[in-house]
């Protein structure tokens, strides 16, 4: 999509893309690090709650109101064999071993703005998810897309990774534009938020 001179992107054309969507949503971490977040509104209760998406999940599939779940069997069980990595991080949260961080929820590369021109990102878009939340859910989204070597709606699994190179670029970029704004437990849990971001978008695909 391209607007006004700048441009959204649905797949990583060039690393530096990438790089620079990522400095900006680490650029936004810092910016309101010390800004009280829970004086924010969720304007989607429980959006990141992993351990409540998975409940809604089990009901779904013991309902099963449509007689879909024997044709998803390899899927269902999936998730279920990751159960006990539901809910890592909300229990990380519970035990206050990471701060309630102000966060964007949907840290997707389309919705950063790039310059035409000069390459360079210029803001991030798409606000209305901006809520309570923790760090790593926002890095960890933006791994589930960013870093996937096909489009989100891809429906041929086979082009379907995750690209090392474009982890590493992320990684950079986002804690280079947090400024060591993000906590050591914060920083050791990223690569989960990627992980629990992936297990958390499937299990709301199947629910649904």
């Amino acid at each position: 999509m391209n607007l006004w001179g700048a441009t959204c992107y649905n797949l990583v054309e060039k690393p530096e893309d990438f790089y620079q969507s990522r400095k900006v949503f680490g650029h936004f971490q810092r910016l309101l690090a010390k800004y009280p977040a829970r004086e924010l509104t969720e304007t989607i209760p429980g959006f990141h709650d992993t351990l409540a998406r998975f409940e809604v999940f089990k009901k779904a599939m013991a309902g099963d109101v449509c007689a879909r779940a024997s044709a998803m069997r390899e899927e269902i069980q999936f998730v279920l064999d990751r159960e006990k990595d539901r809910g890592i991080a909300m229990e990380i949260l519970a035990a206050g071993e990471f701060p309630l961080r102000v966060t964007h929820n949907d840290t997707k590369l389309n919705n950063i703005m790039i310059d035409d021109k000069t390459g360079q990102a210029i803001c991030i878009i798409d606000l209305d998810t901006v809520m309570p939340g923790l760090s790593v859910f926002d890095f960890g989204d933006s791994i589930r897309f960013g870093a996937n070597t096909a489009e989100e709606d891809e429906v041929d699994a086979a082009k379907v990774s995750l690209s090392l190179p474009l982890f590493e670029i992320y990684t950079r970029g986002f804690l280079e534009g947090c400024a060591g704004s993000l906590t050591k437990a914060e920083v050791r849990m990223l690569p989960q938020g990627a992980r629990l971001m992936t297990l958390e978008c499937g299990m709301r695909f199947l629910t649904d």
